[in-house]
């Protein structure tokens, strides 16, 4: 009947560094008041909706989150802020800035064998500078890829602010 929260006992007061990434895998799950500062994922992925290809997460959210400057030192070494997988998970109230290394800041991952009808949320977000990369990967926000162009996601994006997005040409 509630959901599963992780949540820093003082919002913006938890700020993980260093190689740093996050998985979510299950229904009902709340992850907030993080910051991620002064560091990198070690993997593809800095924050995950998904365990692994199997778990993945539903009806879950990330919220009043912060990834600040959280980039590869390698500028084309890619990885994901954010990945949403599964179907009707929220991304709200964060503040996404300075990312400086190729791939997307947030991507709804569509994949054939997942379900396409993904109906995620992603609202009331900052989306701050982000340096040109010069080629393409530098989506603020990816819905699909081409593959999937003709079904509809049925995700929502709305009331964001993107300021200063120069990764290339294609912001949204």
């Amino acid at each position: 009947d509630k959901p599963i929260t992780l949540t820093a006992q003082t919002r913006g007061k938890v700020v993980l560094t260093g190689q740093s990434n996050l998985r979510l895998g299950g229904r009902h799950l709340v992850v907030s008041g993080l910051v991620f500062r002064n560091g990198a994922s070690p993997t593809a992925e800095l924050i995950s909706f998904r365990r692994d290809s199997k778990q993945l997460a539903s009806d879950s959210r990330l919220t009043e989150v912060v990834i600040d400057g959280f980039s590869k030192t390698d500028r084309r070494a890619e990885d994901i802020w954010v990945a949403l997988y599964g179907s009707g998970n929220r991304v709200d109230h964060s503040h996404f800035e300075g990312k400086t290394n190729t791939g997307v800041t947030l991507a709804v991952i569509r994949k054939a064998d997942d379900p396409l009808d993904n109906r995620h949320r992603i609202d009331h977000n900052y989306f701050g500078p982000r340096p040109p990369l010069g080629s393409n990967g530098g989506e603020t926000i990816r819905i699909g890829t081409s593959e999937e162009s003709l079904s509809a996601s049925n995700s929502i994006v709305e009331r964001n602010i993107f300021d200063r997005c120069s990764g290339e040409v294609e912001i949204v």
